[in-house]
């Protein structure tokens, strides 16, 4: 595109125009001007042909004129090349110009060719005159035509006028009619509409039925179905005898139908029966529909399901009529509802009884009429029902009297009754006849002061047994130890001395003196134990019974580590008692298990307690040695009791005594159970820290 237009401009190989003209500048100056007015020309005569086309928009062929146009421009464009070339030699843009002027001219007289017939066609002057003359008679009819119409028109209007304010009068008297007619409509819809929502409502929460004058049901809502049990299919054309439940008498339902069939409203409970047998109650009202005449053709029946009111009430009455039946069957209390001024509202058979005043005579009474000093007596009862709208309750042993005057011993309770909202009603009093129980109580306490006399008597003797029975002890081990060293000590001396003098039979004889004095010392020494833990005074603390059973099986088993034995001592089993005594216990039984599981190779040892819960624990020792038979189990306790022989197991017998003995004098109990070769299990209890103070 580049290369188009440098050689559309170029002028180098040519020489200007002006070289024709030998640069005269005459001649030049006279192509200059010539070519230069008619360019203007040119250019000027199209703008007058656009201005005519502009404002003749009615001459056909317009577009003709356009084509001239752009003739006449492009001819005056060459003009204004050919002044350029004078100095500039492009000649080939000249060329193009003159082309596109060539163009223009050979379309515009293609165009002219068609269009000569239709140029002639067209009208001369004088036709247009003669048009013209015939368009003026015209237009002057027209005119004589159109003041006739106005004339017309006149009377027309008048006429509209007149017809126009007719038809406003009746509009106007139908746009009223109209408008009351909309509001009677929307008054329609609103009352159709509260009547739809009123039966919506009715058939949500009632059970409505419609019958006719004979009483036939009609209409029945899905309420009455569910509650009835029967279907619609079942209830239309039926009567209301089908859901009889034939609770309520013939006049009942006479005095009924005497009502609606009256025209008046009734209004009442009903006792129905549903079609599974059910009975149910509904709150009914039945309203008769009149006719002109006044007499019902139609009842409408609206019921509410009251059953569980009913039933409530029932069971009310019921409670009620139980409570009244219990407090006039109460003969040893007095029952006394008081009004919350203190007057006496309502009066038991045991009041009767026990304050000898019959219900008519008393009720409406003051509190204050029960009281022995009459002087105090209005002051006394305010004070009661004042500490029982306080506190709630009043209650006390006092004097009462009768209404013969006799007094009693009784024991009272006065009690605020508040409703719901916390407003006090009135006050319950329960009196209690306790004169014999005050009796007793008053004999019991003299001879609670004779026993504790006797046994402060008998404390003091046995202290003094005690003490004799101490000194006695002390004798007996320091008189009998005495004479059992000598003869424990002769004997071993013969042993060693004179062995030789002595054959193996008479060796024998003296250990069997030795063995038998060294079982009298352990048998003193066992006594003198049992006599201390008798008579010690105890010392009460928590005590950690695991931590007392390990140290001892640890020092069991030191002593004879050669033997198989497994401990199994439960942890943290915790006691309240003497800790010294509960170790003595621990020891004999723990003892006892290693003993009679010596003739096992293996052997297991367990202390524990059995898992019960809320009442005093149980701790045991079992092990799963010899055992013993269940029918020797009564002699297990007994002092120098044994089921053994001392060649198959050592031991005094006193061992066990003594657990017992101390387990008593801690509140608890001690038993045994096991079977031959199967072990033996020994329970033991304690009494709790709380329980203590008792023993």
């Amino acid at each position: 595109m580049s290369e188009f237009f440098n050689v559309l401009l170029a002028s180098s190989g040519f020489m200007p125009h002006g070289h024709c003209y030998l640069w005269r500048p005459g001649l030049v100056g006279l192509h200059l001007v010539s070519d230069a007015l008619i360019a203007l020309s040119y250019y000027s005569i199209p703008i007058m042909l656009v201005y005519f086309v502009h404002k003749r928009r009615d001459i056909p062929f317009d577009w003709i004129f356009w084509m001239f146009g752009l003739f006449i421009v492009a001819c005056g464009t060459t003009h204004i090349i050919d002044i350029w070339t004078l100095w500039h030699p492009v000649y080939w843009l000249a060329g193009l110009v003159k082309a596109i002027t060539a163009l223009a001219s050979v379309g515009t007289a293609a165009s002219l060719f068609p269009l000569l017939p239709q140029a002639l066609a067209l009208p001369s002057p004088s036709q247009l005159a003669a048009v013209n003359l015939a368009l003026s008679n015209e237009v002057t009819e027209r005119k004589q035509a159109e003041a006739c119409v106005r004339t017309l028109n006149a009377e027309l209007e008048q006429r509209v006028d007149e017809r126009t304010a007719t038809l406003l009068q009746l509009n106007e008297q139908l746009k009223n009619e109209i408008a009351e007619r909309s509001r009677v409509e929307i008054e329609l819809r609103r009352s159709l509409k509260e009547l739809s929502d009123i039966k919506f409502a009715l058939d949500k929460a009632a059970i409505v039925a419609t019958t006719d004058h004979h009483g036939t049901i009609n209409y029945v809502n899905d309420k009455f179905c569910e509650l009835s049990k029967y279907s619609k299919a079942e209830l239309l054309g039926q009567n209301h005898r089908i859901i009889n439940s034939g609770h309520h008498s013939s006049l009942f339902f006479q005095v009924l139908w005497a009502t609606i069939s009256s025209g008046k409203v009734w209004h009442g409970e009903i006792q129905n029966r549903a079609k599974d047998g059910s009975d149910y109650w509904v709150d009914t009202t039945i309203v008769p529909f009149l006719d002109q005449a006044g007499k019902p053709f139609q009842y409408l029946a609206i019921r509410f399901d009251v059953t569980e009111r009913k039933q409530a009430e029932i069971a009310l009455w019921e409670s009620k009529e139980r409570f009244r039946l219990l407090v006039e069957g109460v003969q040893d209390y007095a029952i006394v509802m008081l009004s919350a001024d203190g007057q006496v509202a309502s009066w038991n058979s045991g009041a009767e009884r026990i304050l000898g005043y019959q219900a008519p005579d008393i009720i409406g009474q003051s509190l204050s009429r029960f009281y022995p000093d009459a002087s105090n007596s209005h002051a006394k009862a305010q004070q009661e029902i004042q500490l029982a709208t306080t506190t709630g309750r009043f209650e006390e042993e006092g004097w009462r009297m009768r209404q013969d005057g006799s007094q009693f011993w009784a024991h009272v309770i006065l009690t605020a009754l508040h409703d719901r909202t916390g407003q006090l009603r009135g006050f319950s009093k329960v009196t209690h006849d306790i004169t014999d129980r005050k009796r007793a109580e008053q004999e019991i306490k003299a001879l609670n002061q004779e026993l504790e006399q006797r046994v402060m008597e008998r404390t003091t003797q046995l202290a003094a047994i005690n003490q004799e029975l101490e000194a006695f002890a002390y004798s007996v081990s320091h008189d009998l130890r005495a004479p059992l060293r000598s003869i424990d000590g002769f004997s071993q001396t013969l042993l060693e001395r004179h062995a030789e003098q002595l054959d193996a039979k008479g060796q024998h004889y003296l250990q069997r003196v030795r063995a038998g004095t060294q079982r009298m010392g352990q048998l003193i020494d066992d006594l003198l134990n049992l006599s201390r833990v008798t008579r010690s005074e105890m010392s009460w603390q928590p005590v950690d019974l695991s931590a007392i059973a390990q140290s001892i099986a640890t020092e069991i088993q030191q002593g004879q580590p050669e033997r198989q034995v497994e401990f199994a001592i439960a942890p943290d089993l915790m006691a309240y008692g003497d800790t010294q005594l509960l170790t003595i216990v621990l020891d004999n039984l723990l003892r006892n298990a290693w003993k009679f599981t010596s003739k096992h190779s293996q052997a297991w040892i367990e202390f524990g307690a059995l898992p019960l819960e809320g009442i005093t624990p149980v701790y045991f020792v079992r092990d799963d040695g010899t055992g013993f038979d269940m029918e020797y189990a009564h002699k297990l306790f007994g002092a120098f009791q044994r089921l053994h022989a001392m060649t198959e197991f050592p031991g005094t017998g006193i061992g066990l005594a003594t657990v017992q003995r101390i387990i008593h004098r801690h509140g608890g109990k001690v038993w045994a159970e096991g079977a031959v070769e199967q072990g033996a299990c020994f329970y033991f209890t304690l009494v709790p820290e709380s329980d203590r103070t008792s023993l």
